[in-house]
């Protein structure tokens, strides 16, 4: 039997509550098991507020929105000691499209923004559970 453990918000809003859930993790596995991350809390509604702002045509106030939520995820991965070079990576793909997307279709622009959160804190989570596995 597989078991399927899902963390997100709350859950994993900080180094030390990762920390709680890779023990979780840890303790089951011997188990198939199934993670998944969802994005830390409030994440989603912040990176829902950047696309109502780059929508709106405010890239400026968009991109500075952006950069505090990736600021507060590199937080977490320092605490953690985590390089933050994947989620350099997954950042500046958002930041560039919001640069340079011309499409006014808030779907499109939504979907391009939003899977951030959880590229993120995946990242964050996967690096520290490999750090403690080796």
């Amino acid at each position: 039997m597989t078991k399927v453990f899902k963390f997100g918000g709350v859950s994993i809003a900080s180094a030390d509550k990762i920390k709680n859930i890779i023990h979780i993790i840890q303790a089951h596995q011997s188990e198939n098991l199934i993670v998944i991350v969802s994005a830390i809390d409030k994440t989603t509604n912040a990176l829902e507020k950047v696309v109502q702002l780059v929508f709106e045509n405010e890239k400026v106030a968009g991109l500075s929105t952006l950069e505090v939520i990736y600021d507060y995820h590199v937080a977490i991965a320092a605490a953690l000691t985590i390089d933050k070079k994947s989620l350099e990576i997954h950042y500046q793909k958002v930041k560039n499209f919001i640069e340079n997307n011309k499409i006014q279709n808030y779907d499109f622009i939504y979907d391009q923004i939003v899977c951030l959160g959880e590229l993120l804190s995946t990242q964050i989570v996967a690096a520290y559970l490999a750090s403690q596995n080796e």
